[in-house]
């Protein structure tokens, strides 16, 4: 099965469609799609609306203040989170994540260009179930893909579906699902990006080639 993303709007796509009752949309299809991917993703949205607060971000004490590095240490660690939350329940993905921001090993490795195997390692050291320790391998692709991005890229002031078209098109690809629709929403509720577009929200399945 194809990967599902949330997705910019086109002619015709149906994705991303500004509309005041997008959020009624979204329950109706939670309700009638049999894809777990796509009802999971729309609690994650739904669960306030708007998003006000950081709750994941929060959670792990992430700031979204700029990194002394410079790079995007905060979206990267939001990245990493959502792999994880596809992958299981959300108590073993926070626990995995806050071990590894605690740990350095996800800061090492955007930041310092430390080899993928030390986020591994790290994990290991946690006691990472296989499955959330598999979707770790997609950490490398984040992290390039940040890294080629313009800083203008991630400008904190900018169109929502605009940020997701970014991220879905040109840092995770079909790596990331629904884990897309967590990052937007910690990033709007930061209190640091300010997204236009937040009630605009509509589900696409990752496009087929």
């Amino acid at each position: 099965a194809r990967a599902a993303v949330a997705a910019p709007v086109t002619a015709g796509s149906g994705g991303f469609a500004r509309a005041s009752g997008s959020f009624a949309r979204l329950e109706a299809l939670a309700r009638g799609d049999d894809d777990l991917a796509a009802r999971r993703a729309v609690d994650w949205w739904l669960a306030e609306e708007p998003p006000r607060a950081p709750g994941y971000a929060g959670a792990l004490g992430l700031r979204f203040l700029p990194h002394p590095s410079g790079k995007p240490f905060a979206v990267y660690a939001l990245l990493a989170l959502a792999a994880l939350l596809e992958a299981g329940p959300e108590e073993p993905a926070l626990d995995l994540v806050g071990a590894l921001v605690r740990d350095g090993a996800l800061e090492a490795h955007l930041c310092e260009g430390a080899p993928l195997e030390r986020v591994l390692e790290a994990a290991a050291r946690a006691g990472a179930p296989p499955a959330l320790e598999e979707r770790l391998v997609h950490l490398a692709r984040f992290r390039r893909g940040l890294l080629e991005l313009p800083p203008a890229a991630l400008a904190t002031t900018q169109d929502a579906r605009a940020l997701a078209r970014t991220l879905r098109d040109r840092v995770t690809g079909p790596a990331l699902g629904p884990g897309l629709l967590v990052v937007v929403r910690e990033l709007a509720a930061s209190g640091v990006w300010r997204l236009a577009g937040l009630d605009a929200i509509d589900w696409l399945r990752w496009p087929s080639d």
